[in-house]
C-alpha cells in the first residue's frame, strides 16, 4: 500500500535535490528520509506480522545486505586506505547485489506455511 507513495517521494526527493543543485545547493533530506524510513520499516513489519510463506527470513538477509552496504559506503576512504584496491563504494555495490539474489532465492523456494 505504501510502495507507490514511497517511490513517488523518493523520486521527488531526487528531483528536488537535482533542482537545488542547479540553484547552487542541493538538499538530499527528502531522499535520505525516504531511503532510511523504508529500510527502518522492514524489521518492524517482519517482527509484527507473521508471513504466510516459508523462507520469509530471507528478508532479514536483504536487510543485512543493505545495512552492510551502507556501512561500507560510509567508510569509503577508510576501506580504500586499508587495501589500496577497493573502496567502500565499490564494496557497497558488491554487497548490495546480494539483496536481489536473496529475494530471488526466497521467491523460488517459498511455499505456503501449513
Amino acid at each position: 500500500m505504501l510502495l507507490l507513495p514511497s517511490l513517488i517521494l523518493g523520486l521527488g526527493g531526487v528531483i528536488f535535490w537535482k533542482w537545488g543543485e542547479g540553484q547552487g545547493g542541493g538538499d538530499l533530506r527528502i531522499y535520505i528520509f525516504t531511503q532510511f524510513f523504508t529500510i527502518a520499516v522492514i524489521p518492524v513489519v517482519l517482527l509484527l506480522y507473521k508471513s504466510r510463506y516459508r523462507y520469509s527470513y530471507y528478508l532479514w538477509y536483504v536487510l543485512a545486505a543493505y545495512v552492510s552496504a551502507k556501512i561500507c559506503e560510509s567508510n569509503d576512504v577508510v576501506i580504500f586506505e586499508m587495501n589500496d584496491v577497493l573502496s567502500g563504494h565499490n564494496i557497497k555495490h558488491l554487497i548490495a547485489a546480494l539483496a536481489p539474489l536473496y529475494l530471488l532465492l526466497m521467491l523460488k523456494r517459498r511455499k505456503v506455511e501449513s
